[in-house]
């Protein structure tokens, strides 16, 4: 089996909700009750993960496809409310956190590539204890078009100044492989977020890891000095 090593690049790109933290409760609940707001009804769990990795508005857009932008931001806002209410359940994933201060430890570049807009970006760096240790943050605010495009990714590697072919993608969702190899970036899928292992292998990531544990423990093999070649793989 070909083996992917971080030597390879010289950025590295997470994902927030699902890969960094594990924002399970929060999103699923929030985003629920943000549809039964909209629609009348309460979605299942799995209608709600199938959704995560997109944008809020964009999410919200799927069940008022005629709402106006006023009406959009107002059901914006009623479900970022909610994510107010359960964001107790909120916990970093201790290891990824590490993956990313590993990486920057090494001098690999750093960003965070969420669909979170610019107003929850604000509000989560203020408790992001690595937030130092970032080159760029890119919201979904910040491009014409979110995840699964590849302007999240593409810009990124604007502002970190790297080709996209030098940059790795972390992500929890198909969402975050797609927009990666939109770009022409690498992408590893982690499972321990929000989709299960045959939901993000049927987007062809170039790696797919279970859980925290077997991120660091990957980022630590690959970032060893014979970790020097870049080979990639399908799962």
């Amino acid at each position: 089996m070909l083996e992917l090593h971080l030597r390879a690049f010289k950025a590295v790109l997470f994902d927030v909700d699902g890969t960094l933290v594990n924002s399970r409760q929060r999103i699923l609940l929030g985003l629920a009750e943000g549809i039964q707001n909209i629609s009348g009804y309460v979605p299942s769990q799995e209608e709600v993960r199938r959704l995560i990795g997109m944008s809020l508005v964009d999410q919200m857009r799927m069940y008022a496809p005629h709402a106006t932008e006023q009406e959009l931001e107002g059901y914006v806002r009623f479900t970022l409310q909610r994510y107010d209410f359960h964001a107790a359940h909120d916990e970093f994933f201790t290891d990824a956190l590490q993956t990313l201060q590993l990486c920057a430890d090494h001098n690999l570049k750093t960003a965070l590539v969420t669909s979170k807009n610019q107003d929850e970006m604000v509000v989560f760096l203020n408790d992001f204890p690595l937030r130092n240790r970032l080159s760029a943050v890119v919201s979904a605010s910040d491009v014409p078009r979110p995840k699964p495009a590849a302007d999240p990714v593409l810009e990124a590697c604007l502002r970190l100044s790297v080709k996209p072919s030098e940059a790795l993608m972390i992500g929890d969702s198909v969402f975050d492989v797609l927009s990666a190899k939109s770009a022409g970036a690498a992408s590893v899928a982690v499972t321990y977020g929000f989709s299960d292992r045959d939901t993000l292998a049927g987007a062809s990531p170039d790696l797919i890891l279970e859980t925290p544990e077997e991120l660091l423990s990957w980022a630590q093999e690959s970032l060893k000095p014979h970790a020097t070649q870049e080979t990639r793989f399908n799962t």
